[in-house]
């Protein structure tokens, strides 16, 4: 059996789709391409099944996995720097209040166990999930909020950093 190494570009036949990914079967290897690294911008629908071929490119190999990416093999649409970069404006639409889930008494330390306390269960709103194009969510902080936003209400947003692939990571809520 041959050995991959990172950068190897390579065919395989889909054997197994999981939540986070795929698995591929490159001659009787194992190749793990996970949902970020099958698509742009990340899909919420189904990618592939078994059977489908996939062309990857080796991205990482630990002792555990090997990584694959089909990112190298399609169109970036985030390449357009002017309509996704550092200070674009882009449209959103909120789409669902941002809560954060905890329980009381279990504030955590490292190296303390934390009582847990079930029946006491505390629900803190701490923004909106807004979407913009190509199905990207983020979560606008209540910070940014001057008045509370609502679902299906559409606002401007500015992009303040990018990932590498141009891929918006941040952003926030344009003041008018």
């Amino acid at each position: 059996m041959p050995e991959l190494q990172v950068g190897d570009e390579i065919t395989a036949p889909v054997a197994h789709v999981a939540p986070f990914g795929v698995f591929l079967d490159h001659q009787g290897q194992s190749v793990l391409v996970r949902l970020p690294d099958l698509s742009y911008p990340p899909s919420r629908s189904e990618i592939a099944k078994p059977g489908d071929q996939l062309e990857v490119r080796i991205i990482a190999i630990t002792e555990r996995e090997i990584l694959g990416s089909a990112l190298p093999f399609l169109e970036n649409p985030f390449e357009d720097e002017e309509r996704f970069g550092v200070g674009a404006v882009l449209r959103a639409r909120v789409v669902d209040d941002a809560w954060t889930m905890w329980k009381r008494g279990s504030a955590w330390e490292p190296g303390i166990p934390t009582p847990d306390f079930p029946e006491f269960p505390h629900r803190e709103h701490v923004g909106f999930t807004v979407e913009v194009d190509l199905g990207l969510r983020f979560v606008i902080p209540d910070a940014q909020v001057a008045e509370p936003l609502q679902v299906g209400q559409d606002v401007d947003v500015v992009v303040s950093s990018v990932h590498a692939d141009g891929r918006p990571q941040e952003v926030e809520l344009k003041w008018t």
